[in-house]
This record gives structure tokens, C-alpha cells and sequence, in this order.
């Protein structure tokens, strides 16, 4: 998974989407990690781990941190980015760094054994969800063209992106649907009536040209 450059505090930030959003913040539950982390580790002065070209394995020193908590540490170096991963079906957290990875071993609770864990917001549940939600949202022209079975004028394209958003996309589709259908027969029944109104005129001729040829 690549990872987006680094920003640092006091860095000029664009306004971003949530799924955009590379600002560091705490995990809700370890079930949230994903994506880029920092692993903080439980050191005077703060450390967190790091791994070199080499797939060394070492504690840094943490230099971006507001008076010294933990909580508010973000990475300043490369090498200081994890990226954590769910490993389906076991429950378990894998973390790789660009040149290895890290396994961790011991008794939970043990004051060495405790990390402070930073995520990038955007890997966040919830913001993906988000995303994926958006993605769903979204339909082109062409698609709904092809589902009401005719070209649609722009007042219809923007009235069904607009239930695609609300959540009332089939039934707007279906009520444009009936309409293009009424259309449809409202001009096929002006078509029939055209239609029998010339069957009755070539009749009536042909009616004329035969008197006249027995007259």
C-alpha cells in the first residue's frame, strides 16, 4: 500500500474529504487500524519503531509531539510509518514497514509490552464506509439511459442523481420510466390515428376512381 507523503505539523493544509484526511489520530478500537501508523513505544524519553533500508528494526526518537504526550505523537520520518493490516479470520493485526515486517509477543497488560498506536484519519471505518457509500452514489448518463430506454434531457439526469443521493433512485427511475413509456403510447396512438385517417382517404379515392369507371 503506498504511502502519502508525510505532512508535518504547522504545514499549510488544503481542505480535504474525510478519505482525504492525513491528519494522525487515535484508533477507537483495534478492530479501526489500518493503513499508515506509528507504533509509540512506552520510553523516557518517547521512542516509537522504525525500520532502515536494511529491514532493521530500532526505536527512533518521536521530535513531533505537543509537551510530551504520547497520545499527540505523529512521525517526522519515513521510516517511522507502519502499515497496519487485518488478518482475515484470526483476529490478529499484521504491521509491515517498506523494507519488513514486526511481530510482537507478550503478556497483555505488561507496561512494556504497551504501544501507542496513531492511524492516518482517512483509513478510518467509518470514512470508508463513507467513500464506498459515495461510490454507490454515483451513476453516469449512459446508465440511466439505458435503464429508462431513451436519451434524457438534463432536468432528468440531475432529478435521478439526485434520488441517487436521497436513496429514491428506483422509484425515480421508475416514475421517468412510466413517463417515457406514456410518451411512447400517446405518440403511438397519434401515429394509428394518422395512420387510419390516409387508410380511410386512399379508400375513399379508390372508391371515386371506381364509380367513375362505371359511370
Amino acid at each position: 500500500m503506498p504511502i502519502k507523503p508525510l505532512s508535518f505539523k504547522g504545514d499549510k493544509k488544503r481542505r480535504e474529504e474525510p478519505e482525504d484526511d492525513d491528519t494522525w489520530t487515535t484508533p477507537d478500537s483495534a478492530s479501526d487500524l489500518s493503513g499508515p501508523v506509528i507504533l509509540v513505544l512506552p520510553t523516557t524519553p518517547a521512542t516509537c519503531l522504525a525500520s532502515d533500508a536494511h529491514g532493521n528494526v530500532f526505536a527512533s526518537a518521536v521530535e513531533n509531539m505537543v509537551e510530551h504526550h504520547v497520545e499527540t505523537a505523529e512521525p517526522h520520518d519515513v521510516r517511522q510509518v507502519w502499515v497496519a493490516n487485518q488478518v482475515a479470520g484470526s483476529g490478529q493485526l499484521s504491521f509491515k514497514a517498506s523494507h519488513g515486517g514486526l511481530r510482537g509477543d507478550g503478556e497483555a497488560g505488561e507496561p512494556a509490552t504497551e504501544l501507542v498506536i496513531k492511524m492516518q484519519a482517512r483509513f478510518k471505518p467509518r470514512v470508508q464506509q463513507s467513500k464506498a457509500s459515495r461510490a454507490q452514489e454515483k451513476v453516469s448518463r449512459r446508465e440511466m439511459e439505458q435503464a429508462v430506454g431513451r436519451r434524457l434531457d438534463e432536468d432528468e439526469v440531475k432529478r435521478l442523481k439526485r434520488a441517487r443521493k436521497n436513496g429514491t433512485y428506483h422509484e425515480e427511475l421508475l416514475d421517468t420510466f412510466i413517463k417515457a413509456l406514456q410518451t411512447f403510447i400517446k405518440a403511438l396512438q397519434t401515429f394509428i390515428k394518422a395512420l387510419q385517417t390516409l387508410i380511410n382517404a386512399v379508400d375513399t379515392h379508390q372508391g371515386a376512381v371506381v364509380r367513375g369507371a362505371f359511370a
